[in-house]
């Protein structure tokens, strides 16, 4: 989806929200770097998200996992958690 809310195609598949994209067996890959310099990539495939960023400084860096109504999220220093969405 761009800003303007219109209409995704990828290959065959075709969305029009995020939440379409994870209830379809869509697979996605959005990257992001913020004003910061931390490079954000998230991929979603058969509704299960993936994110990771990277800063600058290796200690802030981390990952995180949403699927079957679960949140795992862990950084660099491998501390985590977990939650139930």
């Amino acid at each position: 989806m761009n800003q303007q809310g219109t209409r995704k195609t990828v290959g065959s598949d075709t969305f029009t929200s995020i939440k379409d994209a994870l209830s379809k067996s869509v697979s996605l890959k959005c990257s992001f770097t913020d004003e910061q310099g931390r490079v954000t990539e998230s991929f979603i495939k058969n509704g299960a998200v993936r994110t990771n960023y990277t800063a600058q400084d290796p200690q802030d860096s981390g990952s995180m996992i949403m699927k079957d109504n679960k949140m795992y999220a862990w950084n660099a220093k491998n501390e985590g958690w977990m939650m139930e969405i």
